[in-house]
C-alpha cells in the first residue's frame, strides 16, 4: 500500500494556512473564508482540501454508511487528522510570533453552554454537508469550493458573536494551545469546540446520506412516469 505523501502535505499546508488566519484576523469571516478558498485552490483539492478534522471524519463515516470505504482510503483519511491537529499547533505559534499576541475562541458570558455547543454543532453539520455536495460536483471543484468558503464566512458572520465560530477542532487546538502558552489561560471549554463539530460532522454524513436516498428514489420515481407517459 502506498500512501499519498502529497495528500498529507496538502492537507498541512491547508490547515495552517486556515489556522494562521484565523489567528492574525481574529476570526474576521471575510479573510476566513477566504484562506479556505486560497487553500483548496492552491493545494488542487489534492486531499479533498479537507482542512478540519470534522471534516474527515465526517467523509469517514459517510463512506462508511455507504459501504464505500476502503482500507487505503480509511487509513490515509485517519492520518489526515493528525497532521491536521499538528499544523493547526504550529500554525498557532507562528501566528502568536507574528502577530505577537493569541486569539483564542470563547463564548459571550451571557451564552450558555448548551447554545454554544448547538450553534457549533449545527453550523458544523451545514458545512459539512456543503462538503458532501461538493464532492458530487458537475461544475467543477474550484466553484464549489468557493461555496464551501462563503458557507465557513456565513458561518462566522452569525455565530462569531456567540462562539466566534470555531467549527474546526485543529484550530480550536492550535490557537487554545498557543493562548495557553502566551497566557497561562486554561482551555476549559475546548471540549465543546472539538465535540460538538465532530458530532454536526457526523450528523451530516448521516442526513447527506438520507438526501441521496431520497433524491435516487425521487429520480427513479419520474423516470418512470416519462416512460409511461412515452409509452401511452
Amino acid at each position: 500500500m502506498e500512501l499519498d505523501i502529497r495528500g498529507f502535505a496538502a492537507e498541512a499546508l491547508g490547515t495552517f494556512l486556515l489556522t494562521m488566519t484565523v489567528g492574525l484576523s481574529a476570526g474576521e469571516p471575510l479573510a476566513v473564508g477566504g484562506i479556505l478558498w486560497l487553500g483548496m485552490c492552491i493545494t488542487c483539492f489534492r486531499s479533498g482540501a479537507q482542512f478540519n478534522p470534522a471534516v474527515t471524519l465526517s467523509v469517514l463515516t459517510r463512506n462508511l454508511l455507504e459501504g464505500k470505504l476502503e482500507k487505503n482510503q480509511l487509513i490515509t483519511l485517519l492520518i489526515n487528522i493528525p497532521v491536521q491537529i499538528s499544523a493547526g499547533i504550529l500554525a498557532g505559534m507562528v501566528a502568536w510570533g507574528i502577530g505577537k499576541y493569541t486569539f483564542f475562541f470563547e463564548i459571550t458570558e451571557d451564552v450558555k453552554l448548551s447554545q454554544a455547543f448547538f450553534c457549533e454543532l449545527l453550523f458544523t453539520m451545514l458545512l459539512c454537508m456543503n462538503v458532501h455536495m461538493a464532492g458530487r460536483a458537475t461544475r467543477g471543484l474550484f466553484l464549489e469550493g468557493g461555496m464551501i468558503a462563503m458557507t465557513l464566512g456565513t458561518c462566522a458572520f452569525t455565530v462569531g458573536h456567540i462562539t466566534r465560530n470555531c467549527v474546526n477542532p485543529a484550530v480550536e487546538l492550535g490557537l487554545g494551545i498557543a493562548n495557553y502558552a502566551n497566557t497561562d489561560d486554561k482551555m476549559k471549554k475546548a471540549w465543546i469546540y472539538i465535540i460538538a463539530p465532530i458530532l454536526g460532522g457526523a450528523c451530516a454524513a448521516g442526513v447527506s446520506k438520507f438526501r441521496a436516498r431520497y433524491h435516487k428514489r425521487r429520480h427513479s420515481a419520474s423516470l418512470n412516469f416519462s416512460l409511461m407517459v412515452t409509452r401511452h
